[in-house]
């Protein structure tokens, strides 16, 4: 594991106790369906609708923003910085060992992320 990788995953579970996961229960307004009148060409008319459908109950972790945010604190504190970097083009694949470096390579116009054979992002700078 790199160091960054130990890195974020100590912020993590800092972060995870300092702003535990705290579900709430909540629901949306229930919604007027209006009366509808319509006619068919037999000359019959029916009147749909006219009543109340009651909104749908979801959940929401209302720590999910602080804990984010401990974890960029914890992260800045070690000395990292957060970086927006493009994908690679799909053809773009990184060298064996470019997850096992305890250095990112310097950024450049070129620079780009993917992900290695273990499904974890990599940044690479192609030239």
């Amino acid at each position: 594991m790199t160091k960054m990788r130990a890195s974020l995953l100590t912020c993590q579970v800092s972060a995870l106790e300092q702003a535990p996961v705290a579900t709430e229960l909540r629901q949306e307004p229930p919604r007027y369906i209006p009366v509808r009148s319509y006619c068919r060409s037999s000359g019959r008319c029916y009147r749909e609708g006219g009543f109340f459908v009651s909104g749908q109950i979801y959940s929401v972790d209302v720590n999910a923003k602080l804990r984010g945010d401990v974890e960029k604190q914890c992260m800045l504190s070690q000395g990292y910085s957060s970086v927006k970097v493009k994908r690679c083009s799909s053809g773009l694949h990184p060298p064996n060992d470019a997850g096992n470096s305890n250095r990112m390579p310097p950024l450049s116009e070129n620079t780009c992320v993917t992900k290695d054979t273990q499904g974890q992002w990599v940044i690479i700078d192609p030239m």
